[in-house]
């Protein structure tokens, strides 16, 4: 009767890469890593209960030319790791991008670096805590927010209406 919460994949103290992957509907997390070192290529993300891809405890993950749609939350780095998030797309999502310190032993919470981007649907785009950053450049952002000053948009980042001669 009762259907367990869990991860498609869970990649803990490892290197390696996760290439040309669907994740349709993970109970918990499609990806959840730890103390890794993990690169994410071509991958579709679909209907996570949790998150898309969960980058945690000193992780350092690569995620590009993939699609992260209808997640709680598409990509969420925490606890000391950092994501570069490249040609990505967000779709849909309640939460597109999280950052945050959640374990105490931990002096930092994540940073995430995003460049080439699409971001929309009617979630949130970004969210970073204090001990977290999210920096975007040359990406796309559908709906304007209010974003804290933890989340650096560079000038090349366009919020709502694309500008001519870019992304449509």
């Amino acid at each position: 009767t009762g259907v367990q919460a869990l991860d498609a994949l869970d990649l803990d103290v490892c290197t390696g890469e996760v290439v040309r992957c669907r994740f349709v509907r993970s109970g918990n997390d499609a990806l959840d890593l730890m103390a890794s070192q993990i690169v994410v290529r071509d991958c579709l993300l679909l209907g996570s209960v949790d998150k898309g891809v969960s980058v945690g405890e000193g992780t350092t993950a690569l995620v590009m030319n993939s699609r992260m749609r209808e997640c709680e939350i598409g990509v969420q780095v925490k606890d000391g790791s950092r994501a570069t998030v490249v040609n990505c797309e967000f779709t849909n999502n309640v939460q597109a991008l999280h950052a945050y310190k959640k374990n105490w032993r931990y002096d930092s919470g994540g940073f995430c670096f995003v460049y080439e981007t699409l971001i929309s649907g009617e979630g949130d785009a970004l969210y970073a805590d204090k001990h977290s950053r999210i920096y975007v450049h040359d990406s796309w952002i559908e709906r304007e927010e209010d974003f804290s000053k933890r989340i650096i948009l560079t000038d090349s980042v366009d919020v709502g209406e694309p500008s001519e001669g870019r992304r449509s």
